[in-house]
């Protein structure tokens, strides 16, 4: 488990990476959590996240959308081949609406599911693993 201020991105199910971001999530929380998933990048395994917002209480400020744009744009670039699907586990409504914003301004390139709960989101992620024959049926 990497640990990106209270920001975790969790390989023990791997290839299922799942990113969980807390309650409050500040600019400072992202750019370490940016730098911990690029290290994993590097390391070339082909995965699918679930990126979790299940717990983010407050509205993403214009920073913050700023860097998830900045996060996807890097994901398109770096990981077409490697990713091959984003889960985003998204209950909040209002979350629902900045991520549509963001996608706007950076479109995935790989499949992206938007679900409202975790246990949906790594169902998905799974399929999609077996789908790639990276994990047993």
């Amino acid at each position: 488990m990497i640990g990106g201020g209270d920001i975790v991105l969790d390989r023990s199910a791997f290839p299922l990476v799942h990113c969980w971001f807390p309650p409050v999530v500040h600019d400072e929380q992202i750019g370490r959590f940016l730098d911990a998933f690029r290290a994993f990048l590097d390391e070339g395994h082909r995965y699918v996240p679930v990126i979790d917002f299940s717990e983010t209480q407050v509205r993403p400020n214009p920073a913050l959308r700023r860097l998830a744009g900045q996060f996807i744009a890097e994901l398109n670039q770096r990981s077409t081949v490697l990713a091959l699907a984003v889960v985003f586990v998204v209950p909040n409504q209002l979350w629902r609406g900045a991520l549509t914003a963001v996608f706007w301004a950076a479109r995935p390139v790989v499949p992206t599911h938007v679900v409202a709960h975790i246990d949906e989101g790594r169902a998905v992620a799974r399929g999609i693993l077996i789908g790639a024959g990276l994990v047993p049926a």
